[in-house]
C-alpha cells in the first residue's frame, strides 16, 4: 500500500565545528537540490569562532530557510546533533555531517518518494561514496574497504527488515548508514533517552539510527547520493578509538541485544566480537609503536581494561558451562594413548586431562618400546595417582600405532573410547562430557575437537582467528551445542564406541603408522554413521613428534599410504579413486588432503578426469605411451636464440624420440632468425621455424599451434619457453600424465637454473625462488604458468586458442579460465621438471617492457574477469596493493624505466589499448624534459577545480613521469577505480 502523498516538510540538520570550507560545500550541495529542503539548520558548537557564521549567513541572504544557531559552549558532537534533531520542525529529518555532501541533485527527492513506498519503512539510507578533502572518491581507507565488501550489495533499491539490517550492521561490526540516514521525526522522540544511562558518544549515530528502526523498515538506495568526507587530519584520537571499541562491546552485549531485540547466534557473536578485539589488538600495537608522551600507559591500561572486562565475562560463563556439566553424571571413557619415543610431551598431555576425569573413566597408554624415558615418566605418572586411572603397558618392540591402539580398545572396560596422540593438550575441562553427549546419538560414529594444528573443518582458523589465553574459554562459550559434520577427523583425537569399532573391524592394522583415521572415517561413511567436530573443544597437537623422531617412523608411514592406496584401489578401482577432496572434504582444490597421499607408486590412483575408467583403460593408454607418439614443442622466440640453443640441446639429450620443434620467431630481425635456422640444422626435419611479425607471445603461440596441427599432425602440443631446459624424463612423464589421468592438459614443476630453488609448484610462483619441499603426488594445479604447459591439440577446438589482445602475460590465466568453464582441470605432476632462466637479480622488476604488459595485462584480465560476474569488485584492492608494492620497490631500487612501465601499463589500460604497443621502447627512452614539455600543452586547471577525469588521468600520468610518487600512485589508481566502477563521476578536483 502506498503511503499519502501529502507533502511533507523535510529538515536537514548539520552540527558545525570549524572547517567552514566543508562547511559551505555542504551546504551548496544542499541548495543545488531539486526539491530544496523546507529548513536547514546549522548548529556552531565553537563559541570562539565566527568563521562558519560568515559563511551560512551568506547563503541566508538568498535562502531564508537556513537557520544558524551558535551554542554558548562546546557540547560535543552527539549532543549537538540531539540538540538540532529536537529543535527541528521537519516530518522527516536527514541530519548530516558538515564534512559530508550531497552528490546527486536528486538525493533529497529521492529520499522523500522513497517514503511513500511503504508506511512500515522509517528509515531510508542510500549508496555512499567515500571522499578525500577535495572531495573526490578514496578506495585506499581501511573502512571503506570493509564498508565495499560487506555492505554495497545491501544497497539495491530493496526495503529491509530492520532485525536483518541491523544485524548485517552488528556482524562486521561497522556501521552501515555511515553518518545518518534519513527518518521520520516522529519515531525520534522515542528513542532519545539513554541506553541504561550510557551516553554513546562516538557511535552515537549508529546507536540513534538503531532505535529509530526498531520495529520498522528501511529502504536502501542503490544510487549513490551521498559524500562521506575522510580526512586524514580529522582522524579520531586514541581516547576516541578507545571509547568506539568500548561502544561496539557494549552493542554486542546480552543487554544491548534485548534492547534491540536482536537474536544472534553464538557464533555470529563470536565472529563479530572477534573483529572487534582485532580492532583493539591493531590500536594497541599503533600505541605502543608510535606514542611517545606520559599518556602512553593510561591509553594501554584503558584499552585493557575494556579487553579484560569481556575477557572475564566470557571466562566466568564458560566455567559455569564447565562446572555444571562436570557435575552431570555421564557413562565412564576410556583414553587411549599409544607412545613412542615422547618423553617431552607425554606428562603435559596426561596431567593437562587427569583432573577431569570421572568415576570409571581410565588411561590406557601402549608404549611402543619407547628408548627416550617416556616409560619412566609414564611409570612416575602412574605411581602418583596409584594405578587407579592409568594403566600403562610396555612393548618389548615397536608395534607402531594401529595395533598398538587397537590393543588398548580392546582390553580396555569402557564403552565410550578416546583416541588421544600424546602431541597433545586438552584444554577443555569438560571435554569428554561434551563427547557423551554427541555419541549418545545413535546416528553419530565418531567425534573430534578442533585444534592449532589440523585441517579441514578440525582447523581452529575455520572458527576463530585470535589465538589467546582465553581461546579455550572463548570456544567452550560461544560454541556451546555446536557440531558441524564432516568428512573427516583427524586422528590425534578421535572419539567413538567400543562397539562401533569392533563391528568396523578395529583400525586397519595394515595402515600401521597414518592413514588410519582416513580409513577409519571412511568406514564409519559406508556404514551411514556420521562424523562430527565439535568446536567448544580445543586441543593443542604438535603435528607428527613420533614421525620426526626416528627416521623408520617416515618410512613405515611410506607403506602405511601404499597399503591404504591399496585398500582405495580395491575399494573403486585404480584410476577411479575420487580425489581427495571430494573423498574427505567436498572442497574445490583443497590441497591438504594430498598433502597425507605421498604417493609414487599409485601415482595415478585417482580419478582427476571423473570418467570412470575400464579395466583395460591403463593397458590401452599404456600401449599408447610406448607407441612414442609425436609431440610438437611450441617455442616463441623473441631475440633469445641464445636460450634457445640450450633448449634445442636439452630436449636432443631426452630419451623420447618422436619430438619435433616448432620455433615461431617473433624477433623481427633477419640476423635472429638465421641463428634459429642455424640451431635448427642438427635436428634436420625435426625443426621448424616460421618467421612472423611481432603480435606477441599468445599470437606466436597460436602460429605454432596451428601449425602443428596442420602441417605436422601433431596429437599433442607442449608450450615451452626459450629461456628454458628440460629434464630427460620430462616429455615421457607429462604425456603419462595425461594419458594416465584422461586429463587433457598437465604441467609439472620448474626449477629457477642452476638451483634447486622452484619457481612454479603448482601453487604458487616466485621469481625468487621457494625452496623444495616434499612433493606429495599428483593435483589439480591452481593455474598454469605458460613456460610450460603440455596438452592434447585437439583442446583447441572445444576451447579456442590462446587471447592475442593480451600481448604478454595472463594469456595463460585467461586461457586456464576457460579450461575450467570447460570442466578440464589441469594436472601438476611433480615427478619430473623443467629448469627456467629467471635473469637478474629482480626478475621481472628490470625489464621496463615485460613490467608494462604485466601491469597492462594483470589489470585487463582482472577487469575482464570482474565485468563477467566471476570475480568480485573488491578483487581489484589487491591487484592495487600488488602494484603498489612494485612501485615502492622499484623507487627504492630507482629502476627509472621500470617506474615509467608501471605509469604507462596503468594509462594504457585506462585508455582501453590491447596488444602490442608500439611506441612503448620511445616513451620509455623519453626525459623528465619531454615530460615536462607533454605537461605544458595541456591546459592546467586551477588547485581544486574541477576537471574532466580523461583529463585528470592524463594530469596524473604526467606527474608521475616527471617525479615518481607513491600518494601520486594511489590517487592514481583511485582514478582508475572511479573510471571503471563509479560511471557517474566524470569529473574530478585536482
Amino acid at each position: 500500500m502506498l503511503e499519502n502523498k501529502t507533502k511533507k516538510r523535510i529538515s536537514i540538520v548539520i552540527p558545525a565545528y570549524n572547517r567552514p570550507k566543508y562547511l559551505k560545500q555542504a551546504i551548496e550541495s544542499i541548495i543545488s537540490q531539486t526539491r530544496l529542503p523546507d529548513e536547514i539548520i546549522i548548529g556552531d558548537d565553537n563559541p570562539q569562532s565566527d568563521e562558519n557564521f560568515k559563511v551560512v549567513s551568506e547563503f541566508q541572504k538568498n535562502y531564508p530557510f537556513i537557520k544558524y544557531i551558535k551554542n554558548e559552549k562546546n557540547i560535543g558532537s552527539a549532543e549537538n546533533y540531539k540538540k538540532l534533531i529536537q529543535i527541528s520542525s521537519g516530518d522527516m529529518v536527514r541530519p548530516m555531517g558538515k564534512d559530508d555532501i550531497l552528490l546527486s541533485p536528486e538525493a533529497i527527492e529521492t529520499f522523500e518518494k522513497s517514503f511513500s513506498l511503504s508506511p512500515d519503512i522509517k528509515m531510508v539510507c542510500s549508496n555512499t561514496v567515500f571522499i578525500d578533502r577535495k572531495a573526490n572518491p578514496i578506495i585506499n581507507d581501511l573502512f571503506f574497504k570493509i564498508y565495499y565488501k560487506n555492505f554495497q550489495r545491501l544497497f539495491n533499491d530493496n526495503i529491509l527488515d530492520w532485525k536483518d539490517f541491523i544485524k548485517e550492521a552488528l556482524l562486521i561490526p561497522a556501521n552501515i548508514c555511515i553518518a545518518f540516514p534519513m527518518f521520520r521525526k516522529t519515531e525520534v522522540v522515542k528513542v532519545f533517552p539513554k541506553f541504561r544511562n550510557f551516553e554513546f558518544k562516538v557511535n552515537f549515530d549508529w546507536f540513534l539510527w538503531m532505535s529509530i528502526l526498531k520495529g520498522g523498515k528501511i529502504f536502501l538506495s542503490s544510487k549513490k547520493l551521498f559524500g562521506f568526507r575522510i580526512d586524514d587530519n580529522e582522524q579520531l584520537n586514541i581516547e576516541k578509538q578507545i571509547e568506539g571499541i568500548k561502544e561496539k562491546l557494549i552493542f554486542l552485549s546480552d543487554d544491548f541485544l534485548k534492547y534491540l531485540e536482536i537474536d544472534l547466534k553464538k557464533e555470529e557473536r563470536s565472529q563479530a566480537l572477534e573483529n572487534v578485539l582485532s580492532e583493539a589488538f591493531y590500536l594497541k600495537s599503533i600505541i605502543e609503536n608510535t606514542i611517545q608522551n606520559n599518556k602512553k600507559k593510561e591509553y594501554i591500561e584503558n584499552l585493557d581494561k575494556e579487553v579484560l572486562t569481556l575477557a572475564r565475562e566470557i571466562q566466568r560463563e564458560a566455567s559455569y558451562k564447565v562446572y555444571i556439566n562436570l557435575k552431570k553424571t555421564r557413562e565412564p571413557f576410556s583414553i587411549i594413548i599409544v607412545t613412542y619415543n615422547n618423553k617431552d610431551t607425554i606428562e603435559k598431555c596426561i596431567l593437562s586431562f587427569i583432573k577431569t576425569l570421572k568415576d570409571g573413566d581410565e588411561i590406557i597408554v601402549t608404549d611402543n618400546s619407547s628408548k627416550d624415558g617416556t616409560q619412566e615418566i609414564l611409570k612416575k605418572i602412574a605411581q602418583r595417582y596409584n594405578d587407579t586411572k592409568i594403566r600403562c603397558i610396555f612393548n618389548k618392540e615397536n608395534t607402531f600405532y594401529t595395533k598398538a591402539a587397537n590393543y588398548g580398545a580392546k582390553i580396555s572396560k569402557n564403552r565410550f573410547l578416546v583416541f588421544l596422540n600424546p602431541d597433545t593438550e586438552v584444554l577443555t575441562p569438560d571435554w569428554l562430557d561434551i563427547f557423551y553427549e554427541k555419541l549418545k546419538n545413535q546416528e553419530i560414529g565418531a567425534v573430534g575437537p578442533i585444534s592449532d594444528s589440523a585441517m579441514y573443518k578440525s582447523d581452529i582458523k575455520k572458527y576463530i582467528n585470535i589465538i589467546w589465553e582465553i581461546t579455550p574459554a572463548w570456544l567452550r562459550y560461544f560454541f556451546d551445542e555446536i557440531e558441524n559434520e564432516t568428512k573427516f577427523i583427524p586422528g590425534f583425537c578421535l572419539a567413538t564406541k567400543k562397539e562401533i569399532l569392533e563391528k568396523l573391524g578395529y583400525f586397519d592394522e595394515d595402515l600401521m603408522l597414518g592413514m588410519e583415521d582416513f580409513d577409519f572415517c571412511l568406514k564409519l561413511s559406508e556404514a551411514g554413521l556420521k562424523t562430527m567436530v565439535i568446536p567448544s573443544i580445543f586441543i593443542k597437537h604438535i603435528w607428527h613428534v613420533s614421525f620426526k623422531s626416528e627416521r623408520s617412523s617416515n618410512e613405515v608411514n611410506k607403506i602405511s599410504i601404499l597399503n591404504f592406496a591399496k585398500k582405495l584401489s580395491k575399494k573403486f578401482g585404480y584410476g577411479n579413486v575420487p580425489i581427495p577432496e571430494k573423498l574427505f572434504s567436498d572442497i574445490p582444490l583443497h590441497l591438504a588432503p594430498y598433502k597425507f597421499f605421498k604417493l609414487n607408486r599409485f601415482k595415478f590412483l585417482f580419478n582427476f578426469s571423473n570418467t570412470q575408467k575400464d579395466k583395460n583403460f591403463f593397458v590401452q593408454r599404456a600401449k599408447k605411451l610406448h607407441s612414442k607418439p609425436q609431440i610438437s614443442v611450441i617455442v616463441v622466440n623473441h631475440n633469445s636464440s641464445d636460450d634457445l640453443k640450450e633448449l634445442v640441446s636439452s630436449i636432443i639429450r631426452v630419451d623420447y624420440p618422436n619430438i619435433k620443434i616448432v620455433v615461431v620467431d617473433n624477433s623481427e630481425n633477419k640476423e635472429e632468425f638465421n641463428k634459429v635456422l642455424e640451431i635448427g640444422k642438427e635436428l634436420g626435419d625435426k625443426f621448424f621455424a616460421i618467421e612472423t611479425e611481432n603480435n606477441g607471445f599468445a599470437a606466436g603461440c597460436n602460429v605454432g599451434i596451428k601449425f602443428a596441427r596442420e602441417k605436422l599432425d601433431s596429437e599433442y602440443i607442449w608450450l615451452l619457453n626459450p629461456d628454458t631446459a628440460i629434464n630427460k624424463d620430462t616429455p615421457f612423464e607429462l604425456l603419462k600424465t595425461l594419458l594416465y589421468t584422461d586429463v587433457p592438459v598437465s604441467t609439472c614443476k620448474i626449477k629457477i637454473y642452476g638451483t634447486d630453488k622452484v619457481h612454479y609448484n603448482g601453487e604458487i610462483a616466485s621469481e625468487v625462488g621457494i625452496e623444495d619441499e616434499e612433493d606429495y603426488g599428483l593435483f589439480r594445479t591452481a593455474f598454469l604458468s605458460g613456460a610450460n604447459i603440455f596438452l592434447r591439440s585437439d583442446i583447441f577446438d572445444k576451447v579456442g586458442f590462446f587471447r592475442e589482445d593480451f600481448f604478454l602475460y595472463f594469456e595463460d590465466n585467461e586461457f586456464f579460465e576457460r579450461l575450467k568453464d570447460n570442466g578440464i582441470y589441469p594436472i601438476y605432476t611433480p615427478f619430473t621438471f623443467i629448469y627456467h632462466k629467471v635473469k637478474g637479480n629482480y626478475g621481472i622488476l628490470e625489464k621496463p617492457i615485460n613490467l608494462y604488459y604485466f601491469i597492462r595485462s594483470m589489470l585487463h584480465f582482472n577487469y575482464e574477469f570482474i565485468k563477467k560476474g566471476k570475480y568480485e569488485k573488491e578483487s581489484m584492492f589487491g591487484i592495487f596493493d600488488k602494484i603498489e608494492k612494485i612501485y615502492l620497490t622499484l623507487m627504492k631500487l630507482n629502476f627509472e624505466k621500470s617506474l615509467k612501465a608501471v605509469i604507462f601499463g596503468i594509462y594504457d589500460f585506462l585508455e582501453g589499448k590491447t596488444g602490442r604497443n608500439r611506441e612503448l621502447e620511445n616513451l620509455l627512452a623519453k626525459s623528465v624534459n619531454d615530460f615536462i614539455r607533454d605537461m605544458n600543452n595541456i591546459e592546467l586547471p586551477k588547485r581544486g577545480e574541477k576537471v574532466p577525469i580523461e583529463t585528470y588521468h592524463k594530469i596524473m600520468k604526467i606527474n608521475l613521469l616527471i617525479s615518481p610518487n607513491y600518494d601520486l600512485l594511489q590517487k592514481f589508481l583511485t582514478a582508475l577505480w572511479v573510471s571503471k566502477f563509479e560511471p557517474r563521476f566524470d569529473y574530478l578536483y585536482i
